[in-house]
């Protein structure tokens, strides 16, 4: 990886630190109709709505990946394809997550 988080193998991807409001709702969005979460999870919107807000808040730690796309007016771009949301546990040294690709 180089300093920018790339990939040297064909820089297919990119996996950064997600903080700002604005990144939070692309992962709402990715997620919120997603069926692997409606179908096994009836509660992830409520679930997504709270752990997304203590992303902005500091309380939890979210990554994004990234892959390279055109945006509407054909120019270069990166699309959110998968994300992993992290909270470390109160009482213990574990980190509890919740991924989405």
């Amino acid at each position: 990886m180089d300093s920018k988080g790339l990939s040297k193998v064909g820089l297919d991807f990119e996996v950064r630190r997600i903080f700002l409001e604005n990144e939070v709702k692309d992962i709402r969005t990715m997620q919120v109709n997603a069926p692997e979460f409606h179908n096994y999870y009836p509660n992830h919107n409520q679930w997504l709505d709270m752990a997304l807000s203590e992303v902005i808040s500091g309380k939890r730690v979210a990554f994004g990946i990234y892959k390279p796309a055109f945006g509407s007016n054909l120019s270069p771009t990166v699309k959110l394809v998968g994300s992993v949301i992290l909270k470390k546990g109160l009482y213990a040294n574990v980190v509890k997550e919740s991924t989405f690709m």
